[in-house]
C-alpha cells in the first residue's frame, strides 16, 4: 500500500469527518457539534492556524487517516511550532506506516517552512501510540497541568 498526503480541504469533509468520529471514539470524548464544525470552518480557512493532512491510499483514494495540527509562535524560537494535535489511522490499517506517513509529512513541510519544531502528546497507556512515536524522540520529562474553565 502507498499513502498519499495531502493538505484537507472543503472536499475531504466527509472522510475527515468519519475519521474525527472515530478518534473521539477512540478517546471517550463527546466534542459538541458546533466545536467541530468550528474546527472544520477553521482548517478550510487558509488564515487560519489549524490545519490538516489527509492520508489516502495512493491507488484506490480510499481515505486511511488524518491528522490536525496548529501552526503557533512561541517564546523559545524564531520559527513557528507545528503542534499535532490529533492523529487517526483507521483501525485496519493501523501498524502499516499511515501515522508515520503523516508526521513524516508534517516533519518534512516543517523543514521546508522554517518550522522550529513538531511537538504532540498522548496519553501514557497508549501503547501503539508510544511506539511510533518513540521512533521519532523519546518523551521528555515535562508533564502537562490544566485548568478547565
Amino acid at each position: 500500500m502507498t499513502v498519499a498526503i495531502a493538505h484537507a480541504g472543503p472536499e475531504d469533509y466527509p472522510d475527515w469527518r468519519a475519521m474525527w468520529d472515530g478518534y473521539c471514539a477512540f478517546y471517550q470524548v463527546t466534542i459538541p457539534e458546533s466545536v467541530t464544525q468550528q474546527s472544520w470552518s477553521r482548517i478550510c480557512d487558509p488564515m487560519s492556524p489549524v490545519k490538516a493532512l489527509m492520508a489516502r491510499d495512493a491507488t484506490t483514494g480510499a481515505p486511511l487517516g488524518m491528522c490536525n495540527y496548529i501552526l503557533h509562535a512561541n517564546t523559545w524560537t524564531h520559527g513557528p511550532v507545528c503542534y499535532l494535535e490529533d492523529l487517526f489511522a483507521h483501525p485496519h490499517v493501523r501498524g502499516k506506516g499511515v501515522g508515520k506517513a503523516l508526521i513524516d509529512r508534517l516533519v518534512e513541510l516543517g523543514k521546508a517552512q522554517g518550522w522550529a519544531r513538531v511537538y504532540w502528546m498522548t496519553r501514557e497507556n497508549n501503547a501503539t501510540a508510544r511506539r511510533l512515536y518513540d521512533r521519532y524522540v523519546k518523551a521528555d520529562d515535562f508533564v502537562r497541568d490544566m485548568v478547565k474553565l
